[in-house]
């Protein structure tokens, strides 16, 4: 009985220790186009409608967009206004990293733009990568430094996608 509950404990710390974790499936047209493990509590939330998926955790909230009509990273790129238009206007980039999502190279852009909901002036971090065929495009913004305060969040979410 005592080991029982010894293990229960351990089990129960490691746990808080560690975190709950949840996969988030990223769709297009009504199939799973990737996946992705974020930290999950009870406040966690996540929206999906059309192309995109909102995942609002207590660190970040992170858009993704399914890119339908990019065939490359380039192409998300060139129209990257038109896809994230929603979240962020007038997105100027001020640096391009590359980066590897789910074993193929991407780019990290870090910028500036509009909010979209009060054209109050933003920051932006926009991470285009691609999951076996399809192109999408990740973005943490907000107000002041917020995209700097989440851009962690949402590297580290960033490095566990994977196709389904």
């Amino acid at each position: 009985m005592k080991l029982s509950l010894f293990s229960l404990v351990v089990l129960l710390s490691s746990a808080s220790v560690f975190g709950e974790t949840q996969t988030v499936a990223i769709t297009s047209e009504g199939s799973t186009v990737a996946e992705i493990t974020v930290p999950h509590s009870a406040n966690t939330k996540v929206t999906s409608a059309k192309e995109k998926t909102i995942i609002d955790t207590k660190d970040m909230v992170l858009d993704i967009w399914v890119a339908p009509k990019a065939k490359t990273v380039a192409e998300a790129i060139d129209g990257l206004d038109e896809i994230i238009k929603s979240e962020v206007l007038k997105f100027s980039p001020a640096s391009t990293e590359s980066i590897t999502v789910a074993g193929a190279e991407g780019k990290h852009l870090k910028g500036k733009g509009l909010e979209a909901d009060d054209q109050d002036p933003a920051t932006a971090d926009v991470v285009v990568f691609t999951v076996g065929k399809t192109v999408l495009v990740a973005c943490v913004h907000g107000e002041g430094a917020t995209a700097v305060k989440q851009r962690q969040p949402m590297l580290n979410a960033l490095k566990t996608v994977k196709a389904p």
